[in-house]
């Protein structure tokens, strides 16, 4: 089996005072056959009040036949964050609709409409890269259905830049043969991803940090969700073989912030299992923004 030599990205902030074995975290997680999340760490939608920083990681590609590649990091609280749908026409165009993004109702979470460059918005009071949406019915694509996904950088909405996975303009986007499934849109943090301002932003909340969807040309079915759940994923194990294992045994990474989840997220559903050894820290704050930040 070929050397595999995980990417690390977004490693902004580090803090914390040597080993502390009696914080020592070991968990596993074997995912479903129709998953791509697997939670390591606590319930899915409650915060620690506490950072992990990742030692090790093995990681076993249950699929026979498809590479797949692995990312761990944190699931944001859902106190931190929220959603909304994106109507162009109106004014202003968002509607919040974070309690449907959050719970479980089959459906109840529209992703797109059938009228060109409707879509939806998600927001947080921090930085995130990655959107998994759990979706219950699936796009019917008509001619030249094409996704876009923005980012607010104060001025106006710019484009994303993906991280390997469903950002650029894509015609797959949310169509799927046999729902339910998730599907994940991951991206690199923008340089200049600011805040909105005081007031908010087109029916967003004041200083939060947002992303933009929108079907630039509409499907003939609009694709509707059960759930939505943003991440900051920090670490990338990249191109497991088929039935293939990962090993790194030697990390000293921060990967999981105050109020996150500790997690693994993969680019293809599967049966896979993650192992990994990790300290819990109080040390470390939010990662990527200024040492205090409790939010």
């Amino acid at each position: 089996m070929s050397e595999h030599h995980p990417e690390r990205f977004r490693v902004l902030h580090r803090s914390r005072d040597g080993m502390d074995f009696g914080n020592w975290f070991n968990s596993s997680a074997l995912l479903l056959a129709g998953d791509v999340v697997g939670v390591l760490d606590s319930l899915p939608n409650a915060g620690q009040a506490y950072g992990h920083l990742l030692h090790f990681v093995d990681v076993l590609n249950a699929d026979a036949v498809n590479e797949v590649r692995a990312f761990i990091g944190g699931r944001l609280a859902n106190a931190l964050w929220g959603a909304g749908q994106w109507v162009q026409l109106n004014v202003p165009a968002v509607t919040d609709d974070t309690t449907d993004a959050q719970d479980a109702g089959a459906d109840d979470f529209a992703l797109q409409t059938l009228v060109n460059n409707d879509g939806f918005v998600a927001w947080a009071t921090r930085p995130f890269n990655a959107l998994v949406a759990d979706v219950s019915t699936s796009a019917a694509a008509a001619a030249g259905y094409v996704s876009e996904f923005t980012y607010w950088n104060g001025t106006v909405y710019s484009d994303l830049e993906p991280f390997m996975v469903h950002v650029t303009p894509d015609a797959t986007l949310f169509v799927t043969a046999a729902p339910p499934t998730e599907e994940m849109m991951l991206w690199r943090i923008p340089p200049d991803w600011t805040p909105t301002g005081s007031t908010g932003q087109d029916g967003i909340p004041p200083d939060r940090y947002a992303i933009r969807y929108r079907a630039t040309n509409a499907p003939d079915t609009a694709a509707l969700a059960t759930t939505v759940s943003l991440y900051n994923l920090r670490y990338a194990a990249l191109d497991i073989p088929a039935g293939g294992i990962l090993r790194d045994h030697r990390l000293d990474l921060p990967v999981c912030s105050f109020q996150e989840n500790l997690v693994a997220v993969f680019s293809r559903a599967g049966a896979h299992r993650v192992l990994v050894a990790s300290e819990k820290s109080s040390h470390i704050g939010v990662l990527g923004l200024p040492a205090g930040t409790t939010r």
